[in-house]
């Protein structure tokens, strides 16, 4: 089996329903072409947390491994997506002095390197920081510096962090796994990339993935990223409310919200009865038919509450009244009459989103489930100007020696 090597990119989405790992080549024409893909049923991970250490890393291992084996590569490292440790993110402001001499590179690493959290909670750790927009001499219609002259050059800076203990425990069931954390990538920010159009991220657009525990959100504008965030609820819970309201077990509730589930009630009157499996004494199962008109007024509450806290979440953000649409993905969004009822709640354009961007994909992942996972990988590609401590090449580097730290610090500062 063949080593890993810098034309292949690797995304490991740990979710609580499901863990998915894709290996992609950059083609001559840079585009990912999937050459390995595989996914598990997810055990030991709730909500993005996890739960029991021996069970998550067997199951991550064998969703490596047969990703592995399809590519024919021995993976190494890989991007993570992930939907917990409470998202954070915080826009600051930072600027260098350049003595009209050209922009290089170094000089926008430098730069983000000064950007510093004011409120970030002690107990977090920056994932993150990617530059929103550039100011060079008070002008701010700056995309890209490289290479041009001034005296001042800011920065508006998006610093994205993550609870520092889920994190490193995520991080210690991987590396159980041999694998090294490249990086962390919250599941609001990968679906954006999963899923939306250049277009769409110049607009102003909100994607929510929503996941079985957490339903993740993404706000771009201009391009950017804006804004990460999540509210702890998501398809799950639909269940679980199925299985007490129906008295139910959990694998009916999963059957009955998929086959018959929807997020609101038909315009006409709906006749329809349904079997459920219901639980007696001593667990044992009678079976009994209920209108669905009984499930739906059991789903629609729970749909409605997820998308109320959403609309409160964006509201909170600071960006709700940029927005010119939602972007739905993930598991729980493929559920019937989602779109609309998210369209009543929030007030503004719903559209579904699948994969995109990327080739190869196989024919069953072309699903709102994976949009993160490609989304990972769509974000790998991007350039890095500031890399996050807990990069394992960047740590390697770090052991070598005082040499090659004194080294670096000219290399930084002159």
């Amino acid at each position: 089996m063949a080593r890993i090597n810098d034309d292949i990119v690797v995304a490991l989405d740990i979710g609580s329903t499901k863990i998915c790992c894709l290996i992609a080549a950059a083609t001559d024409d840079n585009t990912l072409e999937i050459i390995g893909a595989s996914h598990h049923k997810a055990l030991g991970i709730k909500g993005g947390h996890v739960i029991d250490m021996n069970a998550a890393e067997e199951a991550i291992a064998i969703t490596l491994q047969a990703a592995e084996e399809e590519a024919n590569i021995r993976v190494e490292r890989a991007m993570i997506t992930c939907a917990g440790g409470r998202p954070y993110t915080e826009l600051v402001s930072s600027e260098q002095e350049l003595h009209n001499n050209e922009i290089i590179e170094n000089d926008l690493r430098k730069l983000l390197g000064n950007a510093h959290p004011q409120h970030l909670p002690t107990d977090y750790d920056v994932l993150h920081k990617l530059p929103v927009r550039y100011i060079l001499d008070g002008s701010s219609d700056i995309t890209d510096p490289k290479g041009m002259y001034g005296e001042n050059l800011q920065a508006d800076t998006l610093i994205l962090g993550a609870s520092s203990n889920t994190m490193r425990t995520l991080a210690t069931c991987i590396k159980r796994c041999h694998l090294d954390v490249e990086a962390f990538v919250p599941t609001g920010l990968a679906a954006g990339f999963g899923c939306l159009l250049d277009e769409e991220r110049d607009l102003g657009v909100a994607v929510i993935d929503m996941g079985s525990h957490v339903s993740s959100i993404g706000i771009f504008k201009s391009g950017k990223i804006h804004y990460v965030g999540m509210v702890p609820i998501g398809g799950q819970h639909i269940s679980l409310d199925i299985t007490q309201g129906l008295a139910t077990s959990l694998t009916d509730a999963e059957r009955l919200k998929t086959l018959h589930g929807a997020a609101i009630s038909p315009m006409r009157e709906d006749r329809e009865m349904l079997e459920v499996n219901t639980l007696g004494d001593q667990d044992q199962q009678h079976s009994t038919l209920i209108p669905r008109s009984a499930l739906l007024r059991i789903i629609q509450p729970r749909v409605e509450e997820t998308l109320e806290l959403i609309k409160k979440r964006l509201e909170d953000s600071g960006h709700f009244t940029d927005l010119r649409l939602v972007v739905l993905t993930g598991g729980a969004s493929q559920l019937p009459g989602i779109r609309e009822a998210a369209g009543n709640i929030l007030g503004l354009k719903i559209r579904q989103g699948k994969p995109l961007g990327v080739v190869g994909l196989p024919k069953d992942f072309i699903s709102s489930t994976f949009t993160a996972c490609v989304g990972t990988l769509l974000f790998s590609r991007m350039p890095k100007l500031w890399v996050p401590s807990f990069d394992q090449k960047r740590n390697r580097k770090k052991k070598t020696g005082l040499l090659a730290g004194g080294l670096r610090w000219i290399k930084d500062n002159f």
